[in-house]
């Protein structure tokens, strides 16, 4: 992972490549609720909107500290020339909602899944 450039809303961006795949890793914060921004999620990797309930069925927990985080795991269609996926986990933490985010191509996303994971947990919140 190699320190990358930051964007609105952003505390931190890391490039991830390997053998010409691209993803990136997010840390930010912002508003919304936690289905909508899911919803939004999917549609930046090319999956279609689901009611509410189906969306409370894909989220796992994933525990960081004393908080404990909202995880979902998206792969985009097959059928796309490069598909897209995001690793997505929402926290409430410190009076604000975080977002540790890694999206690209879903090859390089699964391999790095554990490596993503990993680095989530170690964020320890009090």
């Amino acid at each position: 992972w190699q320190v990358g450039a930051l964007r609105a809303f952003q505390r931190a961006s890391w490039n991830v490549s390997s053998e010409g795949r691209k993803a990136t890793v997010t840390i930010s914060t912002a508003g919304g609720d936690l289905v909508g921004n899911i919803q939004r999620w999917r549609d930046q990797v090319g999956l279609p909107r689901v009611d509410s309930a189906e969306v409370q069925k894909s989220i796992q927990e994933l525990t960081m500290g004393k908080a404990v985080g909202k995880y979902v795991v998206l792969q985009g269609p097959e059928g796309n020339n490069a598909p897209q996926s995001i690793l997505g986990v929402i926290v409430s933490a410190l009076d604000e909602q975080w977002f540790f985010k890694m999206q690209g191509d879903s090859t390089l996303v699964a391999g790095e899944q554990a490596n993503f994971e990993a680095f989530v947990r170690s964020v320890q919140f009090p």
